[in-house]
């Protein structure tokens, strides 16, 4: 659909064990930051889950995964989480990074290892200076591997994700 920029993995998890995956789906990610499920129907839908409170899990295919640190309650109808307006709103410590006035993911775990290091680093010099399309280690999305994506990195490197 217009305005999708990638996907993203979403879940649900035990509101007492986040280690539970109760369930989980792909849903693709807008400029905006919103999410839309594949048939660009607007919000993720998880009407198979019973009425509760689950805490979220979003993963991207080359950022660090964070988890809500409030629980998200599920009761059938619409819920907004919005990660972008504060640090507090991921579980852990600087799990989200300031990116002018909003907060998002960290960016450059491209060896999907959960910590932004010499994997990804070297994934990237191996690829770099290639314009290959849709790859892992373009981190910022423009179909090019090269030194943009590698201030990304340089910038998140040594962060350690919570989520795994």
């Amino acid at each position: 659909p217009p305005d999708t920029v990638d996907w993203l993995l979403l879940e649900l998890r035990d509101a007492n064990d986040f280690s539970n995956v109760i369930e989980q789906q792909a849903v693709l990610l807008r400029k905006d930051g919103f999410v839309m499920q594949p048939d660009g129907t607007l919000g993720a839908n998880f009407s198979n889950v019973q009425v509760g409170d689950y805490h979220l899990a979003i993963f991207h295919r080359n950022h660090l995964a964070i988890l809500s640190s409030n629980k998200v309650e599920l009761d059938n109808t619409t819920f907004v989480q919005d990660f972008s307006l504060s640090t507090s709103s991921a579980y852990g410590n600087n799990q989200l990074k300031s990116v002018g006035m909003i907060y998002a993911l960290f960016a450059g775990d491209i060896s999907a290892n959960h910590i932004i290091d010499n994997a990804d680093y070297n994934y990237h010099q191996t690829n770099q200076g290639t314009g290959i399309g849709y790859d892992k280690g373009d981190i910022n999305g423009d179909e090019n591997i090269d030194s943009a994506d590698y201030d990304l990195w340089f910038g998140n490197r040594y962060k350690l994700g919570r989520v795994q």
